[in-house]
């Protein structure tokens, strides 16, 4: 199953930016809770691309023009 825009928002601060589910939240203008139910969901349709056993496994594409704009939001 294809993640939805706001699945990959929230992998991509909490995984690849390292970002608290917190921070994720701020960044997406939305509570923590819905970022931790992005993550459950996509983690239940996804699993691989969470880490196993410390290893990371992504098939998320990362991009670096969106750099500026979360650094900027901190």
């Amino acid at each position: 199953m294809k993640p939805t825009p706001q699945q990959i928002n929230a992998y991509r601060f909490c995984y690849i930016h390292q970002c608290t589910q917190a921070q994720a939240a701020k960044l997406m203008g939305c509570h923590r809770t819905n970022v931790t139910h992005l993550l459950k969901r996509l983690k239940k349709t996804n699993p691989q691309l969470f880490p196993v056993n410390g290893i990371k496994i992504s098939i998320i594409q990362y991009r670096t023009f969106l750099d500026n704009q979360v650094l900027d939001k901190f």
